[in-house]
Parts: C-alpha cells; sequence; structure tokens
C-alpha cells in the first residue's frame, strides 16, 4: 500500500509523463519545475501574468497557473538525456529505478525522486527505494514512514551531525561556541600585544586590556607564548605579573610543575606565588598532592620538594612555617622511595637437563624494586624544618612526633 504523503502528491508530474510516453517527444525547449518539485518538460507557447501555456506533446498542451510555478529553466544537455532516455522507458518499477539513479548521476534532483517515487507506487515492497525517499520501515507499525518522523518519535534531533538526542546536539553546540570563543580570545590576546607599544589610543586600549586580564582563556594564551618563547618567556611572563589579584596564580603553579618550563620561568614562577600569603599557600597545597599523589614517579617527588625548598628559603620563619607544617610528614615519607628497575638485557642461553631436556633461557630479565635515597626530599626537610636526620626515616619520625604530640599525628601513615 502507498504511503499516504506519497499518495497526496501532485499528479501533475504523473500526468505529463505519461502523456510523454505515449507520444513522440517534442522539440523541447523549456522546464518548468512546479513547487511541489514535479517538473515539466515542453515548449512555453504564451506566458500571461496568469498562467502558462505548454506543449507537452504534439498537439497536447496545458495550461499551469503561474502561481504553482517554482523556477523555469532553460533546456540543458543533462535535459536531452533525459528525454532520449524515457521516449521509449517501460512504466515498470526496474525502469523507473534504472532512470532514477541515472539522473541521480546528473544531479537532477527532482527527477531522481519523482521516478524513485513511481517505482515505490508501483512496487511498495520496494525497500532501497522507499530508502531513496529518506523512509524507512517501522517494525511496530509494518509500514514505511519518514525516517525523521521516525528519529522523532524516539526523542532524536536533526543536527549536521546527524540525528542525536538534544543533549548531544547541545553539547556538540556548546563544544562548538566555546571553540569560537576561544578561538576569539586569542585573537584579541594576540591584537593587544600587537598594539601594546603603540602610541596612541590603540596603545592605551591595548594596554588596558593586557594588565586587567581575567578570562581563564586569554590567560592560557599567554601561558602557551610563554612557552613557546622560552628562556624567561618574556614580555609575555611580565603580562601574567601584572595580572591583579590572584588571577594567574594557577599559571604560575603550572608553570613550577611542569618539567617542559625552564628553570629560569620556574624561579620567576616560584617568586610570584611567593607575594601573597593566599598565592603561597595554594602553591604548597598543589606540591603536596604531587608528593603524595598515587604512584608518584622519582622526578614528580623531585620536583615537587625542590619548590618547597625554594619557597622554604624565602619565607622567614622559627621552626617550622604553620604554611609548611603539612609538607613535613608528605616529605618523611618520600625520604627513601622503592621503584622497579628493568635490568640491562643478558644474551639467552640454552640448558641440557639430565634427563636430556632442553630449555631456553630468556634474554630479558624481570624488573627488580631498587630504593632511592631522594638527595632533594632531604633537602626541602632540612631547609624547613632546620633538622637533618639523613635518610634515618626512624629518627626522622622520633624528632617529628616529639614536637607533634599534640597535633593527634598518625604515625602509621609512613608504615
Amino acid at each position: 500500500m502507498l504511503q499516504s504523503e506519497v499518495c497526496d502528491m501532485k499528479r501533475v508530474f504523473l500526468l505529463l509523463t505519461a502523456i510523454a510516453w505515449a507520444f513522440a517527444p517534442v522539440a523541447w525547449a523549456d522546464t518548468i519545475t512546479l513547487k511541489n518539485k514535479a517538473v515539466i518538460h515542453g515548449k512555453v507557447l504564451q506566458r500571461t501574468d496568469d498562467a502558462y501555456t505548454i506543449e507537452v506533446a504534439p498537439g497536447v498542451l496545458v495550461k499551469i497557473v503561474k502561481s504553482l510555478i517554482a523556477k523555469e529553466l532553460k533546456p540543458i544537455p543533462q535535459d536531452a538525456d533525459y528525454l532520449q532516455e524515457i521516449a521509449n522507458l517501460p512504466d515498470t518499477p526496474e525502469a523507473n529505478e534504472e532512470i532514477a539513479q541515472k539522473c541521480r548521476t546528473r544531479s537532477q534532483k527532482g527527477l531522481t525522486r519523482a521516478h524513485y517515487e513511481r517505482v515505490v507506487e508501483l512496487d511498495p515492497s520496494n525497500r532501497s527505494a522507499w530508502a531513496e525517499l529518506d523512509y524507512v520501515f517501522d517494525q511496530r507499525t509494518k509500514t514505511f514512514i519518514r525516517e525523521d518522523t521516525l528519529n522523532q518519535r524516539r526523542g532524536l534531533v536533526k543536527h549536521k551531525e546527524g540525528w542525536i538526542t538534544a543533549h548531544s546536539a547541545a553539547l556538540v553546540d556548546s563544544t562548538k561556541l566555546a571553540k569560537e570563543e576561544e578561538a576569539k580570545v586569542s585573537r584579541d590576546v594576540e591584537n593587544a600585544i600587537k598594539n601594546f607599544n603603540q602610541p596612541g589610543p590603540r596603545g592605551i586600549e591595548a594596554q588596558n586590556y593586557l594588565l586587567n586580564l581575567s578570562d581563564p582563556r586569554a590567560i592560557r594564551k599567554l601561558r602557551d607564548l610563554v612557552l613557546k618563547t622560552g628562556g624567561d618567556g618574556q614580555p609575555y611572563f611580565d603580562m601574567l605579573l601584572k595580572m591583579p589579584n590572584q588571577t594567574a596564580t594557577g599559571v604560575f603553579i603550572e608553570f613550577a610543575r611542569s618539567p617542559l618550563t625552564s628553570p629560569a620561568i620556574v624561579d620567576a614562577s616560584l617568586d610570584a606565588l611567593l607575594r601573597t600569603e593566599l598565592s603561597r599557600d595554594f602553591a604548597i597545597a598543589a606540591f603536596i598532592r604531587d608528593l603524595n599523589g598515587r604512584g608518584a614517579k622519582g622526578p614528580v617527588i623531585d620536583r615537587a620538594a625542590t619548590n618547597l625548598q625554594y619557597m622554604a628559603a624565602l619565607v622567614p620563619h622559627e621552626g617550622i612555617h604553620p604554611s609548611f607544617a603539612l609538607a613535613v610528614p608528605a616529605l618523611m615519607s618520600k625520604l627513601i622511595t622503592t621503584e622497579l628497575v628493568q635490568p640491562p638485557s643478558q644474551p639467552g642461553g640454552t640448558t641440557f637437563g639430565a634427563d636430556g631436556g632442553v630449555s631456553q633461557s630468556a634474554g630479558t630479565p624481570r624488573p627488580v624494586a631498587v630504593n632511592f635515597n631522594r638527595d632533594r626530599v632531604l633537602g626541602a626537610l632540612t631547609d624547613i624544618t632546620g633538622q637533618n636526620f639523613g635518610f634515618n626515616i626512624a629518627a626522622w619520625r622520633t624528632w617529628y612526633a616529639s614536637v607533634s604530640a599534640n597535633t593527634n599525628l598518625n604515625l602509621r601513615q609512613f608504615d
């Protein structure tokens, strides 16, 4: 059974196609496309304000109301090919499907769809033709329905990424918007840097923009420029320094923690973090997290300890400064670390057993656990506490327990 949408289509095209098959084609001159997507080939004999009179076959005239016409095209080679192909075309599903495929290769969309519609009209079970018309078979109703209708029933929305859920569409759109905004901020920063030293209003506007940055995206752009520049990261590092309040604190901590940052930028970042108590405490907390991180490796531990030692040396204190109190047990736990080390590969060998059996020994030995004394951790502990018990962890524990008797120290954390 033909679906209601196809049955309700305008019959003008099918009528004219039948006429064209019944008569030898005239010298076609014009192509008229109707608003319902139907296409009429013929020769326009008369145009008035209200209608067109078209000869569609020898002696056969059709009058089309002008308001039904979408556009008029002059003949093109593809039209001539089409007319030649349908001259003796039998009205069968197979013939219409074949001509539809040819029309599609010539980008004749209206004709392609019209012939596929004729296919399903003649053979309602032709799934490939229905698919070309954007119809799918609905298992629930056992009928072919439009794909967009079925997807809407499933709660999907049409998006440039395809049929997806409304939530997914919102995520795609928000991601695209975020990228566009990030690109705009990046351009704004680059333009401000370019005009920073320009005289007049343009330079003043650029300076005010860069000195009052609070947008994290703009700060990330300056961060990238600092890392790209290398060395001391100038002039972009100074721009970060001049930002108000704690705006660039996160970037300075990132510089200090990254193995890719040059020593000059690391030291300058630590100096910047020491400018206020708040930024200093944020940084200390970040370095302690690095020490306590699950599976923290030697380079991360050493870098965190070096940063803590650098900051402690610049903070006047007697005994343990309150801001560094939590760093002490974290450092003590990393005085000696155990890591798996891969021994050098040895050539494989062959072993002959007493029973005459032969076995092959692997050339790659298993990793072995090796203890490492962390000198940088010891240096940080010494500067923060004013004590030095070397790598004697028991002595450190005893001392720390004595000075922390009232802090409910959990000594089991070092076991």
